[in-house]
């Protein structure tokens, strides 16, 4: 992902057998040029089968791009498909974390991530298929699209914190369990870990959210943008570089403005979830959001910061 202008991207490392997990794990993309990297390390999706079938805010049709941002692939860099832009609401703009504020871009235990996005992407998952859920006090539902490990994808169910402690540090740890003042309801991970070792508990959410478990009708499940949520066929104000350099605005959008939007969640340990059912949308969370960068884009952050030349500090 590069800040500058909010620009998402996935790699394409098919016949690529030197573009390993190890690989991406240890690159460190230039932050001076605004790239990171998912801060999940490499994600895994429980989706049978999905279309990336045109990038936001330009022409019909995916775009390609090289980018400058340091790759250790041995046998050069690899082609990347620009994927999807996280500054796509003028409300939330990067998302933010509730009850309690974000830890860089991720949510702590006991809280979550909200977060809209642009990304012309549509999902599909199998009749029968089990699919992880996150339901707010509102009736609204999120589905897991990611997860930090493949068993758990396979399995469409939420990895626990200590999954991610470990992938991250290299190490088995586990992370202390739910907090006392988030909902305790299905914070034991399914046991998908190896006979003996003791299940790890999965992340603590915010009060009256609650995990649960879709099963997948006959009719099989496809997502697509909702409808009140793609009103427009306009244009992102953000202009991606041929090269993928970053450059371009820093620009903000009308949630609706464009086509292909779509409301996240993150809980702490690195599982992702797509709104599936709407009822009221974002109208009580945005309230509740302590928004990343304090709802500035990162070029709004730096400037006011008076660090154009520099994303170290943010």
């Amino acid at each position: 992902m590069n800040l500058k202008n909010c620009s998402v991207y996935v790699g394409v490392a098919a016949g690529r057998p030197d573009v390993t997990e190890a690989a991406f794990d240890a690159w460190v993309p230039p932050a001076s040029a605004g790239w990171i990297k998912s801060t999940g390390g490499v994600r895994y999706t429980t989706m049978d089968s999905s279309c990336l079938y045109a990038s936001p805010g330009g022409a019909a049709g995916v775009q390609a791009a090289t980018l400058d941002a340091g790759e250790p692939w041995a046998g050069g860099p690899i082609a990347w498909k620009y994927l999807a832009n996280t500054c796509a609401s003028s409300d939330t703009v990067m998302g933010g974390c509730f009850p309690r504020a974000c830890d860089g871009l991720d949510p702590a235990n006991g809280s979550l991530r909200y977060y809209e996005i642009a990304k012309c992407h549509r999902l599909q998952w199998s009749a029968g298929r089990a699919v992880a859920t996150i339901t707010d006090p509102d009736g609204n539902v999120y589905a897991m699209h990611s997860t930090v490990t493949a068993e758990h994808a396979a399995a469409g169910s939420p990895a626990p914190l200590g999954v991610l402690l470990a992938h991250d540090s290299g190490g088995a740890e586990a992370v202390g369990g739910a907090s006392s003042e988030s909902s305790l309801a299905n914070t034991t991970a399914p046991p998908l870990l190896k006979p003996g070792v003791k299940p790890l508990a999965l992340a603590a959410l915010p009060a009256g959210w609650v995990r649960g478990t879709m099963e997948v009708p006959s009719s099989g499940l496809e997502l697509v943008p909702a409808v009140p949520d793609s009103t427009g066929g306009g244009s992102l104000p953000v202009v991606v570089g041929s090269s993928g350099s970053g450059s371009g605005s820093a620009g903000r959008a009308t949630f609706g403005e464009f086509a292909c939007g779509y409301a996240l969640l993150s809980d702490a340990a690195g599982n992702a979830y797509h709104r599936v059912v709407t009822t009221t949308g974002s109208r009580n969370v945005l309230p509740q959001l302590e928004l990343i960068f304090g709802g500035r884009t990162f070029a709004e952050a730096q400037a006011r910061a008076g660090l154009r030349g520099s994303s170290a500090a943010m």
